[in-house]
């Protein structure tokens, strides 16, 4: 069937690259042009948040799922035509979402929940005879998504915004969970093998105490966030998350990072994660600071770097390459960086050429990846696909 279908970052990386900027547009375009905003899907604001987190992040979720528990836990690749079965219920799902003007609420509905749902299904037979049964864990997770997105478009076909909105919590407490685990994972072992790769010995042990406290330092801040009604129960369990999840990180700097832009970026978006805690916290403890500014660290800060430097990394890795980033992706990274500054800026002072402007900076390192990596992920992998390198050839 081609390269395209041989591992499942290829398709959906490559989605995503092509599908942020598109929502970015359409949002701005119906932000500035009376006459198109007339023709676009209703609930503007969380049509775009929807898109974002079910639409952009379920792709990324998707390509980085199938790539990574092959070699994590062993599991059976989903490839060929099931792997294009799946991308199609993904895209089938976005087109559902921009016609969702003139399509009836629960064929939309339905349409956009199968990439979850057959998700979950397709994994679930290839962990279950894994070597590692702890993977498992991650179809809990697809499930708390899809519950998410379930609830977003009950509260469609109700015309009820305030359970739409709801659902989107649940969606993005769901995906701040996986990107805990993900993340807390892979950044000290990418930094441990970068660093011993440049010349440095290093070792970073895995805590197991402090991982398990992390977890669930993290679950309880978020069941705190979804209830939102006690105050406290937020400022207490925010705090308790921010402070082990920072002693996690701390354990994993190490300053000959700073020369290593995909492994520092990693370490700089994890920073985000904990500055979103910070920001929940104070707007708990303080209604002068809205809560979209945690929201915001997180998705632009957080998801954005992290996004911009593994799907880098994954792309160079999996398809042969030396894992050192391209020059235009680096300063991509700074410019992720700055949109996610402008982001939650615009959020505690609102004005809408700083949300406008973060939008635009937003878009700019996704083309840069596409410029970067857009035909390695078209084309066969090199013979030495699989291979960890960090000295260019």
């Amino acid at each position: 069937m081609g390269p395209v279908w041989s591992s499942g970052f290829r398709p959906f990386f490559l989605a995503s690259a092509i599908y942020g900027p598109a929502i970015i547009v359409q949002s701005l375009a119906a932000s500035t042009l009376p006459g198109f905003a007339a023709a676009t899907p209703t609930w503007g604001p969380l049509w775009h948040g929807h898109e974002l987190l079910c639409g952009w992040a379920g792709a990324l979720i998707g390509g980085f799922l199938l790539t990574a528990l092959p070699s994590w836990a062993g599991a059976r690749a989903i490839i060929g035509p099931r792997l294009a079965f799946l991308f199609l219920l993904w895209a089938l799902g976005r087109l559902a979402m921009w016609l969702q003007p003139f399509s009836p609420a629960p064929v939309v509905a339905v349409l956009d929940l199968a990439f979850l749902a057959f998700l979950a299904a397709a994994l679930a037979p290839t962990l279950l005879p894994a070597r590692q049964k702890r993977y498992l864990a991650v179809i809990l997770i697809l499930v708390a998504l899809f519950c998410g997105n379930l609830q977003y478009h009950l509260g469609a076909v109700q015309g009820d915004t305030a359970a739409a909105r709801f659902g989107l919590q649940l969606f993005l407490c769901g995906l701040t969970f996986l990107y805990s685990v993900v993340a807390g994972f892979l950044t000290p072992v990418f930094t441990q093998d970068a660093l011993r790769s440049a010349g440095h010995e290093t070792t970073i042990p895995f805590n197991v105490p402090l991982e398990i406290a992390a977890a669930l330092s993290m679950l309880l801040y978020l069941i705190a966030t979804l209830a939102a009604e006690n105050v406290n129960m937020i400022i207490g369990a925010g705090t308790a998350a921010f402070l082990v999840h920072a002693v996690r990180m701390g354990r994993w700097y190490r300053p000959a990072i700073l020369g290593i832009p995909l492994i520092w970026v990693m370490h700089l978006a994890y920073a985000w994660l904990l500055a979103s805690m910070l920001l929940r916290v104070l707007s708990a403890w303080n209604p002068a600071v809205p809560a979209d500014a945690s929201v915001h660290a997180f998705t632009v800060g957080a998801v954005g770097l992290m996004h911009l430097g593994l799907l880098c990394r994954i792309a160079l890795r999996h398809t042969g390459r030396p894992v050192i980033a391209p020059k235009p992706v680096v300063m991509g990274m700074f410019v992720m960086l700055a949109a996610a500054g402008l982001r939650v800026a615009g959020a505690l002072a609102p004005a809408g050429p700083l949300t406008a402007a973060a939008a635009v900076l937003w878009v700019v390192p996704l083309l840069i990846f596409l410029y970067c990596h857009g035909r390695m992920l078209l084309s066969p992998s090199l013979p030495t696909a699989g291979r960890e390198s960090y000295v260019a050839p």
